[in-house]
């Protein structure tokens, strides 16, 4: 307790939308929260990454074929 900041308290649980569906207090507290599988893949489904991939420009590097010249 003799620092210059103290940082404690309001630890958050958030959903895949950033949504705060749990705050702890300000003191010693434990939360929980059971996440739901189905709104994770209804998030990630609207992240289009796997779609935008460029394996043209860039190696898949999932097939261990990278090299450096």
């Amino acid at each position: 307790m003799g620092a210059t900041y103290h940082a404690w308290g309001h630890s958050l649980i958030v959903d895949p939308m950033a949504q705060v569906v749990v705050e702890a207090e300000e003191k010693e507290d434990i939360v929980s929260w059971e996440l739901d599988g189905g709104k994770i893949e209804e998030t990630r489904k609207g992240i289009p990454i796997y779609g935008q991939r460029r394996f043209d420009v860039y190696p898949d590097v999932n097939e261990g074929k990278i090299r450096f010249e």
